[in-house]
This record gives structure tokens, sequence and C-alpha cells, in this order.
């Protein structure tokens, strides 16, 4: 709710602060086909975020695609860990297998489904809407029979499955980021009593101090920690 104001008459007396920016939020992407998957939610998935070769998050665990872009759990926190620099979004859709160890779950499929085409044959491996998306990124169709996949099609399946990107544009408004990142400079505030160094009897905590967290209550934390402190030293 805050417009952000208080940094600049703090700053108008020598502290030292960051502009608040969104954090925490989810992120937009180039890609507008991923409007095909809006609502789709995945569990138990890889998610990492690069900037070049560079990974600047990576974990496992719970998103979901947006009318465009990506949202959950996972790219909430890397959303934090997100630069100025051009990025991209890699998601690995069978994060416990090896693409040696996929490639040997899908011939498995393949010869229990050879008489199908991939549309109807992937059941076993993707959620449903997924199918469609990762034949397209595959360049493979989906009326092609099992039977008669070749080995460079399966490995352009597989590739998809375990290599699924998207470039990163942006992200949503600051309206709808879960925390800010941005505030007052640590290095302007005496941890012992929240109190800071430039204003006699002056206190700050919460998220007007230039601190932030991943998500799973600690930002919440740091507010009620500051905020006790703060008024304990009053």
């Amino acid at each position: 709710g805050s417009d952000g104001i208080i940094l600049k008459l703090l700053e108008r007396i020598g502290v030292k602060t960051n502009p608040f920016i969104p954090s925490l939020i989810p992120l937009t992407v180039q890609e507008k086909n991923v409007v095909e998957l809006a609502g789709v939610s995945l569990r138990n998935v890889g998610f990492s975020l690069l900037a070049g070769k560079r990974v600047l998050y990576h974990d496992i665990g719970e998103m979901l695609f947006t009318h465009n872009g990506v949202s959950g759990p996972l790219v909430l926190s890397a959303s934090s860990m997100r630069t100025e620099q051009d990025m991209h979004c890699e998601i690995d859709l069978k994060p416990g297998l090896t693409e040696e160890q996929l490639e040997t779950r899908i011939l498995r499929d393949f010869s229990k489904y050879q008489n199908k085409d991939l549309n109807n044959g992937l059941t076993d491996l993707l959620i449903g809407r997924l199918i469609p998306f990762i034949l397209e990124r595959a360049q493979v169709s989906g009326d092609t029979k099992i039977h008669s996949v070749t080995k460079a099609e399966r490995r352009a399946l597989i590739s998809a499955i375990k290599h699924l990107r998207f470039t990163i544009s942006g992200t949503r408004p600051l309206a709808e980021a879960i925390i800010s990142r941005g505030g007052v400079a640590v290095s302007e505030i005496d941890p012992s009593t929240m109190k800071l160094h430039a204003i006699e009897n002056a206190s700050v905590c919460g998220e007007l101090i230039d601190v932030d967290a991943f998500t799973g209550g600690y930002n919440l934390q740091i507010a009620f920690s500051t905020g006790h402190l703060a008024g304990e030293s009053i």
C-alpha cells in the first residue's frame, strides 16, 4: 500500500536506501503460446532461472502456468534472484530421471501403445494438456504413429521434456508481488536496536529494510523479529 515516498524523505537527510522493486512475484514470458497452458499446475518438477549459462536459481517443487507466464512457489522464489540481464527459465518435467532413464521409460510406454498416435501414447508420462505443447516444441506431429517414431524424434521429445525453455520478459505489476525488495540499506541500521545511525531515536523494521527471503514464512519472521526488537529498544 505504500507509495515509497518515505525512502525519498530518508535520502534527503543522508540515509542510504535502495528503490523498492517487486519480489516473490510471477514472471512473464515472451512466448505467447504459453496461454495454451494457463492453469496447468505441476508438482515435483525442476525449475531453473538462468542468465545466459549462469544459473541464478534451481530447485524442485511446485509451479503453475498463467496466461502470460509462470507462477507458483518455485517461480516466486526464483523471481527474487533475477537480474537486469536477459534471462530464461528451464523446466524439467521429470527431474527424477536422467535422459537415459527417461528414454527407457518412453520406450516402455511406446511398446505398450505402439499402435496409437503420439497424441494418445504419452498419457502415462505427461499431463494431457502438456502433450500437444511438448510435441510442438519437439517439432513432432501428434498424428505420428508410435511404431514409426524415429530415434531423432524420440530424442527431441526427451529434450523438450527435460529442458522446456521460456524467455523471461519481465514480472507482473508490483501490486501483485508478495513482498518488495529494497528499502533502507542495512549498513544504516544498528542491528542490536534497529535504530538508524543518522537519526536519533528513529527505528526501522520489516519491509522498510532492504532484506528479503524466499517463500515459506521467512519474510513474516523478519517483520515480526525486527518489529519486536525495534519496539523493545524504544
